[in-house]
């Protein structure tokens, strides 16, 4: 594999085990989205997951890989803020929790967008 597929493997896996949870573990996302105030959590879940598995096909369809990434980039800016808010949380420790997947989410739309670039 080329140096330059590697960041494209690693995003693929990343995004293909949050896919398969969000399909195969819907309880759990629907759990969370309800405790963010979603109304439609299980319709949410259903179609977070249909559109990470949509993100994630387009990564790999060289034609179709800007879009992909500037996609999933999108959809981590989007959960970072919607679903991560740390500034509501009320103790110390959910902040933490929150506050960290709030900066990946962040770090892994910055790269995509960096990526981007070059695909």
């Amino acid at each position: 594999m080329e140096a330059a597929n590697w960041p494209l493997l690693a995003f693929s896996i990343f995004f293909g085990i949050q896919a398969l949870l969000h399909i195969l573990k819907p309880a759990v996302f629907e759990n969370y989205a309800i405790k963010r105030g979603f109304l439609s959590a299980g319709q949410a879940v259903k179609l977070t997951g249909l559109l990470l598995i949509v993100g994630l096909i387009m990564l790999w369809v060289e034609s179709l890989r800007f879009y992909g990434g500037i996609a999933l980039g999108l959809f981590s800016l989007i959960a970072a803020f919607f679903m991560h808010r740390f500034w509501d949380e009320k103790t110390g420790e959910m902040q933490l929790l929150e506050l960290q997947n709030f900066l990946k989410n962040i770090l892994i739309a910055a790269l995509l967008f960096l990526l981007t670039q070059e695909w």
